[in-house]
């Protein structure tokens, strides 16, 4: 059934039919199943969407999970406007829907990361973001298929990280030019699975501020917050346009409230949270150095504390310090980082605002709306 939210996006939409079949996982797994019964295969018994990126006019893209007895499948929905019709016909073994401009394919068929197609059987998807990045393991190897080309810095960052000593995956292979890497799999569980005690977090803080420490130099710094904030008010403004004003006005009071600082400039994470860090028999280990650049060290603290509001595990009124708690006491930051922590907090939470869309939470309305509001208290506060 197509929840009301949905309903009124698809509505604001009609250049893209397939978006109400999208976005209602009945009607999706109906659609699927019928397709598959076509072509005299035995249909899933249920689909499930893990993930949503939305072009507003022009595509709706989302990683599904397909369900059988005793095995599941990673692949691909796209609903594309009348315009994008003649690309559905360029998708390697897809089903084509050209009345509702609907395709569904294998991850294993996804154009745009093609080196997926060479890894062969066997594989285990833990996670896939269509078009983007798709994640798995392969016996003892976690493989990532990027985008090809992947920034040679990637692979250079990552090994200059753990030749300074850094618990990060060892890396075994990497094609850059295929956009493929993998790591050794590392025994444990992210931080995020139950592992948030006091020690943990602080043990987390000493570690970020090792990364922050090290003497590795950065082959890329990061974006403008200007950019960024610009790039997360437009994705609250495709799926929630009553917050879009909102969002616009937090995105320049933050952009006002950065704009005196001079911070230093050191390693880092670039998406530090309690899910990117893993408690195993060795200790604490650093996962997903994707984004390892040149940046202010407050935007690693901000990204974890931003992070763990979106998840639900920070009380309504709690500003950056307090969410962080343990992490703090464990990094011992100067006091001139924890003046830049709200706003930071707030620019982090905005270009988060849209992942309750992205990830078809049920009340993904309200929890896009509250983030939006949460951004705006901390950066005022």
């Amino acid at each position: 059934m197509l929840a009301d939210a949905d309903r009124l996006l698809a509505a604001r939409d009609p250049d893209v039919p397939g978006l109400a079949v999208l976005l209602d996982p009945d009607a999706l797994t109906a659609w699927l199943r019928s397709r598959w019964a076509a072509r005299d295969r035995p249909p899933p018994d249920a689909v499930a969407v893990r993930y949503l990126r939305y072009k507003p006019g022009t595509a709706l893209v989302a990683a599904v999970e397909l369900t059988w007895p005793g095995a599941t499948r990673a692949g691909f929905v796209k609903a594309v406007a009348p315009s994008a019709a003649p690309k559905l016909a360029k998708l390697r073994g897809a089903i084509v829907d050209d009345v509702l401009l609907l395709a569904y394919g294998d991850a294993a068929h996804d154009r745009r990361l093609p080196a997926l197609a060479t890894l062969g059987t066997g594989l285990r998807t833990l996670r896939y973001k269509p078009e983007r990045r798709w994640v798995g393991v392969i016996g003892d190897r976690v493989v990532k298929v990027h985008r090809p080309p992947l920034a040679s810095s990637v692979v250079d960052d990552h090994r200059a990280v753990r030749a300074a000593g850094l618990p990060v995956p060892e890396l075994l292979a990497a094609r850059p030019r295929h956009g493929l890497v993998a790591y050794r799999w590392i025994d444990g569980d992210p931080l995020d699975r139950g592992g948030l005690d006091g020690p943990a977090r602080g043990e987390a803080g000493a570690l970020l501020r090792r990364l922050h420490d090290c003497a590795v130099v950065p082959g890329r710094t990061r974006p403008s917050h200007r950019l960024e904030l610009a790039g997360a008010v437009r994705a609250v403004a495709a799926v929630l346009p009553d917050a879009a004003a909102p969002a616009a006005a937090t995105a320049r009071t933050i952009t006002a409230a950065l704009a005196g600082w001079d911070p230093p400039v050191v390693p880092v994470h670039g998406d530090f949270s309690a899910d990117q860090v893993i408690a195993g028999p060795a200790g604490l280990a650093l996962l997903d150095l994707d984004r390892f650049c040149a940046d202010d060290p407050a935007a690693d603290l901000a990204g974890w504390a931003a992070a763990e509001i979106v998840a639900g595990r920070a009380a309504p009124d709690d500003r950056a310090a307090r969410v962080l708690g343990e992490v703090l006491d464990g990094y011992r930051p100067p006091s001139a980082l924890l003046d830049r922590l709200d706003p930071l907090t707030a620019a982090a939470l905005l270009r988060r605002a849209a992942e309750p869309f992205r990830a078809r939470h049920a009340d993904w309305p309200r929890q896009v709306a509250a983030h939006v509001q949460r951004a705006r208290r901390l950066v005022a506060s």
